[in-house]
């Protein structure tokens, strides 16, 4: 019985826990990605009007 029970946690550990952890860091990395992008539009912007007014 012990046999089965560990072979199903580690079937759920391989089938959910893993894939959601996953999911997390892809979401984290795509939320920084879109930071990133936002920064680099304020600078590129800021860097065009200081440039105008010289």
């Amino acid at each position: 019985m012990l046999p089965v029970l560990i072979t199903v946690a580690v079937f759920l550990i391989l089938t959910v826990v893993l894939p959601v952890l996953s999911f997390g860091r892809a979401s984290a990395a795509l939320d920084g990605v879109k930071r990133l992008e936002r920064r680099r539009t304020f600078t590129a912007r800021r860097a065009r009007t200081k440039r105008s007014q010289v």
